[in-house]
């Protein structure tokens, strides 16, 4: 609901950029959030598909926020399938508790290899982001070149509009004066 009268605000009220990138990170640390949310509450651990649902926010942040804004929410994504696999398997506890060891459970090193495949997929992801604003950069440059040369084409099109009538002109003149001469001879002729 907030979200919604957010943007119903911005629609009304000439938005800054500021107030959008605010909304923007608000959306996907909301998104984040939830995902964990829903990953606690599930049960946790690597065992369900709730981790998968942290690619949004990944390829979102990767549209908006380009390569650092990709690679930190790859990051916090990471740390947050972390922390709920350590919250289901009461790792904490072990942790603080001497004497307790800690084993590296296959579990573990499943959240390290999708820790990994979400640096990797905001890694490309920005890069993808860069290639596509520089690209984006490119056609606005080639856009007003072409801007460019319609208005050049535009004021030539004029000055020829502007010498044909001219010329049209002229040649209704010499039509008209070789009327009056061809007229002229015949009385002369006559």
């Amino acid at each position: 609901m907030f979200f919604y009268f957010a943007l119903k605000k911005m629609q009304t009220v000439p938005s800054e950029t500021k107030y959008v990138n605010w909304l923007n990170t608000a959306q996907v640390g909301l998104d984040l959030l939830f995902f964990f949310i829903v990953m606690l509450v599930t049960g946790g651990g690597v065992a369900n598909v709730g981790h998968s649902f942290f690619f949004m926010p990944i390829i979102v942040s990767m549209i908006i926020f380009g390569f650092r804004g990709s690679l930190l929410v790859a990051v916090l994504s990471g740390i947050l399938v972390f922390t709920s696999v350590v919250v289901h398997n009461d790792l904490f506890t072990k942790l603080i508790t001497p004497g307790v060891p800690v084993e590296i459970t296959p579990e573990l090193v499943q959240t390290a290899i999708i820790f990994l495949i979400y640096l990797l997929t905001g890694f490309f992801g920005g890069y993808i982001s860069r290639l596509m604003r520089t690209r984006d950069i490119l056609l606005l440059e080639q856009i007003t070149r072409e801007a460019g040369h319609v208005e050049r084409l535009e004021s030539l099109t004029k000055e020829f509009d502007k010498s044909a009538k001219l010329l049209v002109r002229r040649d209704l003149e010499l039509t008209s004066a070789n009327d009056k001469l061809t007229q002229l001879d015949k009385m002369k002729s006559e």
